[in-house]
C-alpha cells in the first residue's frame, strides 16, 4: 500500500492532522509504502480506537 500525502484530498485539513498517515511519516518525506501485514494492523487498531484512522483518499476519487 503507497500512501502520498502530496496527492491526498484532505491534505493540509483538520482531517489530515487526524490522520495516522501524519504520524507515520516525516513532514519533508510526504509520502509511505506500507506493507500488507502493517497495513491490516494499523485498519484493526483504528477500528479500535486505538490510533486515529487512514484518512486518505485519492483528490480525483474525493472530488
Amino acid at each position: 500500500m503507497r500512501i502520498d500525502c502530496t496527492d491526498c484530498a484532505s491534505a493540509d485539513t483538520d482531517a489530515c492532522a487526524d490522520c495516522v498517515v501524519t504520524f507515520l511519516v516525516d513532514r519533508d518525506e510526504r509520502q509511505r509504502i506500507l506493507d500488507l501485514d502493517t497495513a491490516r494492523a494499523l485498519r484493526v487498531l483504528g477500528e479500535e480506537g486505538l490510533v486515529p484512522v487512514h484518512r486518505h483518499a485519492h483528490q480525483r476519487e474525493a472530488g
